[in-house]
């Protein structure tokens, strides 16, 4: 486990913009991830070796099943292993992120989430603001996981 991924599902791996494209079909639960966002996270993942762990609130819905959580997410095309998911212990999910990193202690690993990693309810502000840096790959929801998100996530990374 050299490399992880943290990944946040909505604002990353779906977007405005693709919600907006399929109309009232993002109702379907086999629509809910943009194929353009997936291939982009293909690349990454068949680039770097990296291997997924969700942190996305997806998660809070498959707490007791995890091998659940990982079929569905890779019944999207997503050709990356899912290893795991983030506890739900708060305070916010940069902590809960820190405590899988922390546990597991990867050379290497990014974060990709829409929303800004230190929100109120942060503990250990400075701590989280150093382990971050460097590491969290900003996303916007209306355009989610873009090409500029990729090739920063590959530097980081490192290639196989």
């Amino acid at each position: 486990m050299n490399k992880l991924i943290f990944l946040d599902v909505d604002g990353v791996m779906n977007n405005l913009k693709y919600i907006k494209s399929i109309a009232d079909g993002f109702d379907n639960p086999y629509k809910q991830m943009d194929p353009a966002a997936v291939k982009l996270l293909n690349k990454i993942t068949d680039t770097t070796g990296a291997k997924i762990v969700i942190s996305s609130t997806w998660r809070l819905q498959f707490t007791d099943e995890p091998i659940a959580l990982a079929l569905l997410i890779n019944g999207y095309g997503i050709t990356g292993s899912v290893i795991g998911m983030t506890d739900d212990q708060g305070p916010s999910r940069v902590n809960e992120i820190y405590r899988y990193y922390d546990h597991y202690r990867p050379d290497q690993f990014v974060i990709f989430d829409d929303d800004w990693m230190l929100q109120p309810g942060c503990s250990d502000y400075e701590k989280m603001a150093d382990f971050i840096t460097g590491h969290f790959l900003k996303t916007h929801f209306d355009l989610g996981l873009t090409d500029r998100h990729v090739r920063k996530a590959i530097e980081i990374l490192g290639s196989i």
